[in-house]
This record gives C-alpha cells, structure tokens and sequence, in this order.
C-alpha cells in the first residue's frame, strides 16, 4: 500500500475498497456503480475507476503522484479533489534479481520477487511476483470455512512489463496485470451492548473475539489490467503518444454487521438483530487516448489530446435484515447494470516570455467532454411468511451532458531557488443515478457537480538547499452540490442523490524537510481544511417535506444546510517524520526512522451539521499514530545492497476507530419526535502489527 496524503479509509463492507479524499474531496461509498468519485485513481496513466487496495500493493513503484486539486484540463472528470498516478519502474535492460520477504505477527507474510531479464533486439523485460497474507484480528468462534475471522488478507499478483526501445524514434511499453485477493471485512460492534447479549464485549479497545459464531465466507476479488503505451519522436520538438488500456475487475464480497445495529434501548423487547449483506461487482474499463506533445518557438511547449474511456458495470447486493426474537426477517435483492462513455479533447500550453530568463511561466488550458451513462435496476423486497412486498422491473435512466473546463496558472522564479504561482482551475464530477432510490424512482438522475478552485503557492529551498518549503492556499467554490437525500421517513437507507447544494473548503497545505547533513533529516506535512455547506434546499419528495414526513420541522425550498457537514475533512492533519543514520561501517550502516501522523476529529457522513443532536456520535475522534522502523545494511559488489529492518505499525498501541456507522434520525420522524444520534455501531482499527524485512536489490 501507498501512504497517500489525502484521508484513506477502507470501506464498511470490504477490507480492500478505497474510500479516498483529497482537500475535502470524495465519495463515501465507491461500491455504487451509478456515482462517480472526486479523486482519480490511475496506474501508469490509465484510468482506475473501481480502486482496491490489494490491486496497488504490487510493489516495484518508481514513485506515486499526489496531484491535489481540480485536473479536469489534463485528467478530466472525477478529479475535482485531485488525481493519485502509481507509476510502474520500467524495465532496465540489464539483467538483475531483486527480492523482499516480510515476516511479523499476526502471522504476516510478504514476498516479493522482481527479475530483469537482458535486452535483446531492442525489447526489454521484466517479472514482478508478490505474495501476501495477514491473519485476521477478531476471530471468530465459528468452525467451517464460512465463519472466517475478521479482517485478514490473503494476495497473490504478478506483472509482466515489455519495453521495447533501440534508440529510433519508435518506444513501446506494454504491461499485464493479475491480482487475485481473499479477505474478510471489519468488525462492527456496539459498547452499549455489554450486559445485554451474553459475551459481548464494548471494552473501547478493539475485541479480540465475536461474542458469538458469525456465518462469514470468504471474499474474494480479481482483476486483470493490460496497458499499451506507444511513443514516436516526430522530429526533435514534436512526440506523438497512445495510450491503449484495459481492466477487467470482479468482486464478490460479503460483510456480517455482528449484531452491532441492535437497538439497546429496545433489546428487552426487540432483541437482537441481523444485517447480512453480499455484494457482487464485476467492471469492465477500456482507455483509448492519443497525445501530441511539443515545443514550438523557444520558451513555448504544449499538449493536444483525444481522450475515450467506456466502462460496463453490474452490482448485485444481497442484503437480509432479521430480528430473530419477533420471527422477523426481510431479505432484499438489487441488480443495477450500469455503462459509461466519456469522449474528450482537450490541450494545455506553457508559455515563457523571452527576455525574462525563463522566470516567468504562463500556463492555460482547457478540455470539452461529453458523458453518456446508462443504468438498469431490477429490485425485490421481501418478508418472510409474507412474500415479495416491493419490486421493480427494469427501472432505467439516461444521462448525456457535455462540460468545458478551462485552467491557467501563472508562476515566477523569484531566485533560483524561490518560486510563486497563481492558479485557477475548473473541474467536474460526473453526474448519475441512485442505487438507492425508491422503487418507482430510479428514473430521477442527478447533474454533474462543478468546482472551481483558486490557489495560491510557494515552492522553495532555503540554508543552503537544507531545507525545503512548499505550501499552498486554496479556496474551492463547488456548485450543484450531489447530496444524499432520505425519501422514506421509515427507512433512512432510501434516498436520491440530487443536486441540492452549494459548498466551499478553504486549505492550507505545507510540505517541508530539513537535512542537516547527510545522515538526517526531518520531514513535517500539515494540511488545514475548513469546508462549509452553504446552501442544501429542502426537497420536495424527501424527508424534509411535511408532506412525506409530516415531523418534519421543515418546509419544501427551505435551506437546511445547518443540518448537513462535508464528510471525511478534518480540520488540521499534519505527518512528523525522521530519518537518522546513527551509524556507518566500512561495509554499511544503521538507520532508525520514526513516522508520527495526527489527525483532528473527523466526520464521516453528509448529515452531522450542528442541528443534528449528537452528531458528535457520527465521527472518528482525533488521534495520532506513531511508527518506528531500525534498519542495518550492508552494500554489496555491484551496487548491490542487503537491508535488514525491523518495524512496528502503531507502536504505542493507540486504540483508535477505523469507521463507525451512527444509529438514530437526524430529524424528527413518526414516532420519533426527537431527532438525534443514540448509538454506534463502531469497528476498531487492528491491533499494533510487527514484523521483519529482509531485502535484496540496487
């Protein structure tokens, strides 16, 4: 894995799903087919449009590309957050073996192997195999392999990498992934149920063991990617490139909630309850893209681009609800086909002004898209002992929508060593449907979301090239704001995603590292966030409306935005980091690295504004983790190395939440007149992880 900036979180219901946000910036939810997220995610350039965490654990990265804010100009929609580019080292030529195995508790076991093969012709090669397994840390007392523990992960991928170049004009690098993945999910539980359901635990440290035997199979998840790059030189000022991908991804996954949405105010007459839900997701992606890349008159470069990228989608969820004591039970079955089109063409120009010495940087660009998204659902809601109570038959919708998105940035070289810039930049969100809409109203679509950002920057080295600075300000106007909005006063999971809103987030973001000399270093990251929900009309058709919900203290065209909060944005982050060659050998040396990251209180749903009671329930409290790593090494004959290191992952045992889901309604509905949060279902994050590298390479 990654250690990405933005705020990362796996989703609720898979151990491997990315919930990513970047300067305020998301999707909570990435499981639904029909609604796109605000960061893109791409491996060597190709869109990724159903991130996982087990697919990108494919070591052998030449470097990560954190690119914050909008990037609708050369990355195009969904990237209002920014975009995360993992970029692939090439293969060498040369012939070369390089080699990790990791062992550590929880019965962790990581091996990596990566093997260069000699150039021939022209053609270049390289093998990349990984395995991985993690134990998981809540077992279960269940026997039989569909009571497996919670949270463990088994992985096994390879790549296989050509590059074809003999110093002509023509290059070629081509790439074929597979991943194969088995997991189980978090575990869910609820403090206010100790006493009430015989060995249950809410100690507000993570549980070591299910108060009871959970049905839990195994989930599994495969993808297979390839990737075409070619490049022609031209003439020496002009490059033309093709981008030629495709990803096929499959996901079957399955998530025992343990109890943890029991009612403890109504256990002695409910119960306890179930909710048992499998997801199937299969994707299919293809990328089509051609660029023209070039330098014309001294001091002017540009970039001309043709971009296609279809995907085709399905989603089954599988979802049964059960009260046992009442003979209650209510299994629901949804299908939702989805396909997505997008063409665009787009350019983007660098033009420096003579007679300034290249200190002055005039960048502007713009791309046209246009959108088509089709879905399909077929829906079933039954009770047992009644039969199907609800259903839906080929619900459809249809979306077409065209977006200009222009951007400029003006930068200056103040020194060689300090430079500013100016930015403006546009982007957008792709619009769709919700999967979670009533029956009857799958057909009402949501529009597109638009951001415009302003940012102001510093890049810079000061003490004699020792310490670097870089910071940023930002000021985002997002407009057509999709908000979820409940429609169902006695089921608050169905809703519609509309248009409803406006929001701005204001930023700040500071980078910096220190190096003394060449055998330190301390590095601090801090970013500050200060989203508001400015306006959130009140709908008619949802909760808000007396006509729906008649406990509704609001009227439809109201603004309700004191009832709704940006999600996953906490206030201040920063990251503390140090680096420190204690010693040097003749043959090697030792090396201690400490990793400190905090992060404020954080929210992490849409409808924890300040008249929401007890919205404190529905979020993570602020923590810090710390990790530690000793590492010796010993350098080799040609320029070959061997490392030893020993770590730890949260070495002060910090018991801190991973997510949470809160239990209660944010407004009054019938038969419940006072709005506010009462519980948790809460999920631990796992217990302090050890281990030991041994490495082999350059």
């Amino acid at each position: 894995m990654y250690p990405l900036r933005s705020p990362c979180c796996r989703g609720p219901s898979s151990s491997n799903e990315l919930i990513l946000y970047m300067r305020g910036q998301g999707l909570a939810d990435p499981a639904q087919i029909t609604q796109d997220g605000s960061v893109g995610f791409y491996e060597d350039g190709f869109y990724i449009s159903r991130p996982r965490i087990a697919t990108f654990d494919l070591a052998d990265v030449d470097r990560v590309e954190i690119l914050r804010g909008p990037q609708g100009t050369l990355y195009g929609r969904n990237t209002t957050g920014g975009a995360v580019n993992v970029v692939s080292e090439k293969p060498t030529g040369e012939p070369g073996l390089k080699g990790e195995v990791t062992l550590g508790t929880r019965d962790h076991g990581r091996a990596l192997a990566v093997i260069d093969l000699p150039k021939r012709f022209g053609l270049s090669a390289k093998l990349t195999l990984l395995g991985t397994t993690l134990d998981g840390y809540v077992s279960n007392p269940g026997v039989g392999r569909n009571y497996q523990n919670f949270g463990l992960m088994r992985q096994a991928a390879g790549k296989l990498q050509f590059r074809y170049e003999d110093g002509g004009p023509f290059t070629a690098d081509y790439f074929f992934e597979h991943d194969g993945a088995r997991s189980t999910p978090i575990y869910f539980e609820n403090p206010l149920l100790q006493g009430l359901i015989p060995n249950y635990s809410g100690t507000g440290r993570p549980s070591a063991q299910a108060y009871t035997a959970l049905p839990l199979p195994l989930s599994t998840s495969t993808s297979n990617a390839q990737g075409l790059t070619l490049g022609l030189v031209l003439n020496p000022k002009t490059t033309l490139k093709s981008l030629f991908g495709y990803r096929t991804f499959r996901s079957n996954g399955y998530q025992n909630y343990a109890g943890a949405f029991t009612n403890p105010f109504l256990y002695e007459v409910m119960g306890p309850s179930g909710f048992f839900v499998h997801d199937l997701i299969d994707s299919s992606e293809l990328t089509a893209e051609l660029q023209l890349l070039g330098d014309g008159d001294p001091g002017f470069s540009y970039v001309l681009g043709l971009y296609y990228f279809r995907e085709g989608a399905n989603h089954i969820e599988d979802v049964d609800i059960s009260l046992p004591a009442l003979f209650f039970n209510e299994p629901s079955s949804r299908r939702v086909v989805a396909e997505s089109k997008s063409r665009a063409v787009y350019g983007q120009a660098t033009w420096r002004p003579p007679g300034l010495d290249d200190r002055l940087s005039l960048t502007f660009g713009a791309r046209f898209t246009q959108d088509d998204k089709d879905a399909t659902r077929n829906e079933t809601v039954s009770v047992d002992g009644i039969g199907v109570i609800a259903s839906e038959v080929n619900a459809a919708n249809n979306l077409t929508f065209r977006k200009f998105n222009p951007a400029g940035t003006i930068a200056y070289a103040w020194t060689a060593d300090v430079s500013t810039y100016a930015r403006i930049a546009t982007g957008y969100k792709a619009g769709g449907s919700s999967e979670s809409a009533a029956i009857g109203s799958f057909g009402i679509t949501f529009a597109p979301e638009a951001l415009t950002q302003y940012e102001l920057g510093l890049k810079s080295y000061w003490l004699g090239q020792t310490l670097r600075i870089n910071a940023a300000a930002f000021y985002s106007d997002i407009r057509n704001l999709q908000i979820h909005l409940e429609t169902d006063p006695g089921n608050l999971a169905i809703g519609l995603v509309q248009n409803a809103g406006a929001s701005t987030i204001t930023g700040v973001e500071l980078e910096s590292l220190y190096r003394p000399t060449n055998d330190a270093s301390i590095g601090f990251n801090w970013t500050y966030l200060d989203p508001k929900i400015r306006e959130v009309d009140a709908l008619a058709g949802t909760v808000f409306d007396a006509n729906v919900n008649p406990s509704s203290p609001y009227h439809v065209g109201q603004n309700v935005t004191d009832v709704f909060r940006v999600p996953y944005a906490p206030r201040n982050v920063f990251d503390l980091t140090t680096d420190y060659t204690f010693l040097r050998t003749n043959s090697g040396a030792y090396s201690a690295q400490l990793k400190y990251r905090y992060q404020d209180r954080q929210f992490v749903s849409t409808l924890t504004g300040r008249a929401v009671p007890n919205n404190i329930l529905y979020s993570i409290p602020g923590h810090g983790m710390l990790d530690a790593r000793l590492t010796w090494r010993r350098d080799l004959p040609n320029s070959r190395q061997m490392r030893v290191s020993i770590w730890g992952n949260n070495v002060t045992h910090r018991h801190a939440l991973q997510d949470l889901i809160a239990q209660g309604a944010f407004l009054p509905l019938p038969g419940t007149p006072m709005p506010g949060y009462t519980y948790q279902s809460l999920a631990w994050a796992a217990p302090p992880l050890w281990g030991i590298d041994l490495s082999y390479g350059p």
